[in-house]
């Protein structure tokens, strides 16, 4: 999708979701099942080796009973969160969960796990900035003296991003006094 083709569906719609690169979010939900996989199995390894140290299958010890049911309760708590963000990344993947959304109303950065809403008004919006850094170009959506960072390695590259990003302000912006 181009720009302009971009500019009509949000003139059209009123509405308009920049999705991850596919194989950015591809990439970061390999790592987080990756990651998962490898708690679950040290995590299993470990509780396998404790039961055996702490000698609960033969005589039960009030110390080594506390000790596993620490661990397995820390466990649990980074399974739950290694399969929180494997989650997350699944929805990056499929647009559940996009980078930027842009409608009328205004403009918003997408956050996982919430749905993005205009969190920028853009009659408060007082400029648009594209800064380089390094070897990128991060967009800014500044409303006074704070400003809110467009995600990088969306569907558009940095610079038809920054162009997205001000056009659909000077689209919808009043104008000024």
């Amino acid at each position: 999708m181009t720009v302009d083709q971009a500019l009509a569906q949000l003139r059209h719609t009123g509405y308009l979701a920049v999705r991850y690169q596919h194989r950015f979010a591809v990439a970061h939900l390999i790592g987080s099942l990756i990651a998962l996989a490898f708690v679950v199995v040290a995590g299993l390894a470990g509780l396998v080796r404790l039961w055996q140290i702490t000698g609960l299958s033969s005589e039960p010890d009030p110390a080594g009973v506390a000790i596993f049911a620490v661990c397995a309760g820390v466990l649990a708590g980074l399974v739950g969160l290694a399969a929180w963000l494997a989650a997350l990344a699944a929805g990056r993947v499929n647009g559940q969960h996009p980078g930027l959304v842009l409608t009328a109303q205004g403009a918003a950065v997408g956050a996982p796990g919430r749905r993005a809403t205009a969190s920028v008004p853009w009659p408060q919006v007082t400029e648009v900035r594209a800064l380089r850094i390094v070897h990128r170009t991060v967009v800014l959506i500044m409303s006074g003296k704070k400003g809110k960072t467009v995600p990088i390695r969306l569907e558009f590259e940095d610079e038809r991003l920054y162009a997205l990003v001000s056009s659909a302000h000077r689209m919808f912006a009043p104008p000024p006094r």
